[in-house]
């Protein structure tokens, strides 16, 4: 994990940190390194906004939209596949929130219709919250694949 020296100043976050990021599939893809960066995930590691002082569930929300990173993807479709691929995102931003810090409470603030797939998806058993996570990932970094628009 490779933070700022300033970020270590008030204290070491790195400990939570690497725990959050244990608790995610390793079927996911996602690099098993942590770089306090901007940009988003790269095969060399998952980007972190931190702030010293950040809550458990602050961090898990910098590290699931490092996933991501500040780049949406842009693709040539329908107005309704767009605002499905944004609904995917927010609910897989969710979930990835969800697993790293389970014990801190729910992200808020997502728009009802992401925020009633985020829910349905966590009712699913975990084979089936893997499969849709992976097919809504692959849906944001590819224009060619539909994002899931169902949980089986």
């Amino acid at each position: 994990m490779c933070l700022y020296p300033e970020q270590l100043a008030s204290g070491d976050p790195r400990q939570r940190i690497e725990a959050m990021v244990l608790r995610l599939p390793a079927a996911l893809g996602l690099p098993a390194r942590v770089l306090a960066s901007r940009g988003p995930a790269t095969a060399e590691g998952l980007t972190l906004r931190y702030v010293p002082g950040m809550t458990d569930l602050q961090i898990a929300a910098a590290l699931a939209s490092g996933v991501q990173g500040d780049q949406l993807l842009q693709c040539s479709e329908p107005t309704a596949r767009t605002i499905a691929r944004e609904q995917v995102g927010d609910a897989l931003r969710g979930w990835l929130t969800q697993r790293m810090a389970p014990s801190a409470g729910g992200e808020s603030g997502m728009e009802p219709t992401a925020a009633a797939l985020l829910a349905a998806v966590l009712r699913l058993p975990d084979d089936g919250q893997l499969r849709w996570a992976s097919a809504a990932s692959a849906s944001l970094r590819d224009c060619a694949i539909v994002p899931p628009d169902r949980l089986s």
